[in-house]
């Protein structure tokens, strides 16, 4: 009576690395692309981690804001009242974090790097200076300072391109809130509201 073997013969086993090496085997001709999902479906890769998670962080401040900005009474575009600036800031914001997200999955980008105590240092330092100037030095200073302090978070961000930048932004928002919709809004720290 002969002898029953189950399973793969002594050649076969020995045959499998080489078939992984040369990329014959089953399991490599699977591709890694995406990641299973419970519900069937495959959640697409992450490209840039990076952007994905700016996406996110400020999806989440948006909501928060607009959370608060909810009671208030958001008016008309003819009358607007305190509470339509903030909601429809909030609701920009988020669209830029899903805009971001999107790009994170869809661009490949710098690998995901540490965030250092610097960079969170002067953000929030310039929020903070932006929060204690904006009513007695006026937009103009505000704004300036803002965009001068958070750029010492980079290193590598040039000293020209922090004052074009912030001299821009300074302008942008003297066009928009006092020329375009009128705002009463200080421009410089002398004088009055105007």
């Amino acid at each position: 009576m002969g002898t029953i073997r189950f399973g793969r013969s002594t050649s076969d086993v020995e045959r499998v690395p080489e078939a992984i090496a040369s990329g014959n085997h089953p399991r490599t001709e699977r591709p890694v692309a995406a990641v299973p999902h419970p519900g069937g479906l495959a959640m697409p890769p992450i490209k840039n981690l990076n952007d994905v998670m700016v996406g996110l962080v400020l999806i989440a401040i948006s909501v928060f804001a607009l959370v608060l900005a909810w009671p208030l009474k958001p008016g008309t575009l003819d009358a607007m009242g305190p509470g339509f600036f903030p909601r429809s800031l909030a609701v920009i914001e988020i669209g830029f974090g899903l805009a971001i997200i999107a790009q994170g999955m869809l661009k490949e980008g710098s690998p995901f790097e540490r965030w250092f105590p610097r960079q969170i240092f002067f953000v929030l330092a310039s929020i903070g200076f932006f929060a204690a100037t904006i009513d007695r030095l006026g937009s103009v200073v505000a704004v300036m300072g803002t965009v001068l302090v958070s750029c010492l978070a980079r290193r590598e961000t040039r000293p020209i391109e922090a004052v074009l930048v912030a001299a821009g932004m300074a302008a942008f928002v003297v066009l928009v809130f006092r020329v375009g919709l009128g705002l009463p809004l200080r421009i410089w720290p002398w004088g009055y509201v105007y």
